[in-house]
């Protein structure tokens, strides 16, 4: 990977992580009447849903560089190993920390093993930028039709047990989201798009 894009990969992932930080402030502070099924709550899937395919994209790539993949490994390692320790002792949990964070986090460490995987066996199709757009792309969907259509329905939402429903508003909304997010993607990297990216 040349260096540029190497910064702009960083880049991506802590503006993602900040857009992120604002959409669950906004989220959480908010509030007003639902104009065309648009609340507080979509709204901040609509923001938050861009901000994770920003980060997602860093994780797509990083596992195919070994640059990017030892950046990202020391900034993530503590957080997954506290994330999980959270989830299993709910107990020792800070009260500032959303438990809804918590298990993004953990949803998001998942898809960083099954990337690793990748890199690790070496697919060979996964190589341009395309390639790895298209792994934020499928990765977000799965993220949002696991949340939306089965955890918060038949599992669990932020401890208070099953909703029993699908919320469609905020399945639309998340697609939305993705789809901004795309699009600013391609944007960003359109200069270099579909160049191999090769592993060091």
């Amino acid at each position: 990977m040349e260096n540029q894009e190497y910064k702009l990969t960083i880049k991506l992932f802590f503006v993602g992580l900040f857009i992120i930080i604002f959409a669950a402030y906004l989220s959480e502070t908010l509030d007003f009447v639902p104009m065309w099924f648009i609340g507080p709550r979509e709204l901040g899937h609509l923001i938050g849903f861009i901000g994770m395919s920003f980060m997602m994209y860093f994780y797509s790539v990083s596992c195919f560089d070994s640059k990017v993949f030892k950046v990202k490994f020391s900034i993530h390692l503590p957080i997954i190993l506290f994330s999980y320790i959270f989830l299993l002792f709910p107990s020792l949990k800070p009260s500032f920390i959303p438990i809804g964070a918590v298990m993004l986090v953990a949803i998001l460490s998942i898809y960083y093993l099954v990337f690793s995987f990748a890199a690790f066996k070496k697919i060979p199709r996964v190589k341009t930028q395309f390639h790895f757009k298209l792994m934020v792309f499928i990765s977000m969907l799965f993220i949002s039709g696991y949340w939306e259509l089965i955890h918060q329905p038949l599992i669990d939402v932020y401890g208070k047990g099953p909703r029993g429903y699908i919320q469609w508003p905020q399945v639309r909304i998340d697609l939305v989201g993705i789809v901004i997010a795309m699009l600013v993607l391609s944007g960003v990297l359109n200069q270099s798009l579909n160049k191999p990216i090769q592993q060091d």
